[in-house]
């Protein structure tokens, strides 16, 4: 708040109010639902990380204006299990957000013409040396292993990209149309 339009004595009842017990304690309990709000929401990965580490960037994210997963993200190291573990959290959260308003496209509409991309509520995530995850908002679970199809598909159509090309790569119709249909790629604009 700007103190110059104040008087000597409003600006000195305004400092005092700064200073007092009661507006610290609601700044303190303010922080306290700011950091058990990220916990939540990041509780899966903070819950396998060491202690020491758990707490150090928790204290690091409270100075930094990113969202807890994507500040993780970035300071756990790649590879790593604890980074595949952010990620699959931020891909989940992401598609369950997305989840209330997915409606599938019509799948008439899956003309070869038509140019298909990442949708921004999905993702495929390769864990190392194990299977990849398909995480999209209209899969029941919002997960499952991707087929070797689907992985292919997931690696060619990085950019927006005709369902022609994609086809002609040799790419089933049935699985771009499949993607389609649980939310994992959308037709680009």
């Amino acid at each position: 708040m700007n103190t110059y339009c104040l008087d000597a004595a409003e600006r000195a009842c305004f400092d005092a109010l700064n200073q007092g017990s009661g507006l610290r304690f609601s700044g303190q309990v303010q922080h306290s639902w700011y950091s058990r709000r990220a916990v939540n929401e990041g509780l899966l990965t903070l819950s396998i990380l060491p202690d020491d580490l758990r707490m150090s960037l928790l204290a690091a994210w409270m100075r930094s204006t990113d969202t807890l997963l994507d500040f993780i993200a970035r300071e756990l190291p790649d590879p790593s299990a604890e980074l595949a573990v952010c990620r699959f959290e931020q891909l989940t959260l992401r598609a369950h957000r997305a989840s209330g308003d997915f409606r599938a496209p019509d799948p008439a509409g899956c003309d070869s013409r038509r140019v298909v991309q990442h949708a921004r509520a999905a993702g495929l995530l390769f864990f190392p040396n194990g299977p990849a995850l398909l995480i999209a908002p209209g899969l029941t679970s919002l997960c499952r292993i991707a087929t070797p199809h689907e992985k292919r598909l997931w690696g060619s159509s990085s950019n927006p990209t005709r369902v022609a090309s994609l086809i002609e790569a040799g790419l089933p119709r049935l699985t771009i149309e499949e993607l389609l249909q649980v939310g994992a790629l959308e037709f680009a604009c």
